[in-house]
């Protein structure tokens, strides 16, 4: 069992709740944990702090209150950050933890997730590119979304302009924990490139786009088609149709980097096989 430090007066209070037993240690201060009650502790402290009701009652009507939104939930994202680092310096343990919060944030966006990285593992083996970069990069793309409202991510049909500029927020969220971890760092390229057809991080469509970026945007699109959404009222896509949908994105105005046509004939060999 792997087994993590921490000084006690930090989750004595939480694993107590919880049942989850600590493990005597003759350090003075000092208490351990096993690294399940870890994950589930941080986890918690994640969810709570992006999904406090405070932290996210600004109505974003205006450029000043998307800053002000922005600049909230970034700022207790950077303290889970710093929590997280004091804590530990193993990647597994982190993703764990991220893996944990969404899961418990919505369960059917984690499903989403597994999916598209899934999907963009099986892509980067067919294309010859890091297949554990770009499964990771499918498993954290969206776990920003646990900074975003529940009434907004599961409206039913179209978000509204005040609402649109909400969206970005939850890449910046995923880039900022994502990008704080050494080595993770290959990952938190490609998650930067996921929305480049949405053009957002801002003066991103004109930029050029690694095949790797182009790969997690597809495979997102892809299963967010042929899966259920509450912006679409719950309709889905059959395989052919959203695979006309991607293929409809290459040709869309102003983007400097159409998908590659290798990823179109690899999606279309994966899914349809």
């Amino acid at each position: 069992m792997r087994i993590s430090l921490l000084p006690a007066e930090w989750l004595q209070t939480y694993c107590r709740r919880r049942g989850l037993a600590a493990i005597n240690d003759s350090t003075p201060g000092i208490i351990r944990y096993p690294r399940t009650a870890l994950i589930k502790w941080l986890s918690a402290h994640l969810c709570e702090r992006l999904n406090r009701p405070s932290a996210l009652a600004i109505e974003v009507r205006d450029l000043k209150d998307e800053r002000e939104a922005r600049h909230i939930i970034l700022s207790r994202v950077r303290d889970f950050v710093s929590l997280a680092g004091t804590l530990v310096r193993d990647r597994d343990f982190i993703v764990e933890c991220l893996l944990a919060a969404s899961r418990e944030s919505d369960p059917e966006l984690y499903g989403h997730q597994v999916r598209v990285s899934v999907l963009c593992s099986e892509m980067a083996k067919e294309m010859g590119l890091p297949e554990e970069e770009l499964s990771l990069a499918g498993l954290l793309h969206d776990f920003g979304k646990i900074g975003i409202p529940k009434e907004i991510l599961n409206k039913l049909g179209a978000w509204t302009e005040s609402e649109m500029r909400m969206r970005p927020i939850h890449l910046q969220i995923a880039m900022t924990v994502v990008g704080a971890i050494e080595s993770l760092a290959d990952v938190a390229r490609v998650l930067r490139f996921n929305h480049y057809y949405n053009g957002y991080p801002e003066g991103i469509i004109s930029e050029d786009i690694p095949l790797e970026g182009q790969v997690l945007s597809a495979a997102d699109y892809y299963d967010a088609l042929t899966n259920p959404r509450p912006s679409r009222n719950g309709a889905v896509f059959a395989p052919r149709a959203a695979l006309a949908e991607v293929e409809a994105r290459r040709h869309k105005p102003g983007v400097k980097t159409p998908y590659d046509p290798r990823i179109i004939a690899v999606l279309e060999k994966l899914v349809l096989s």
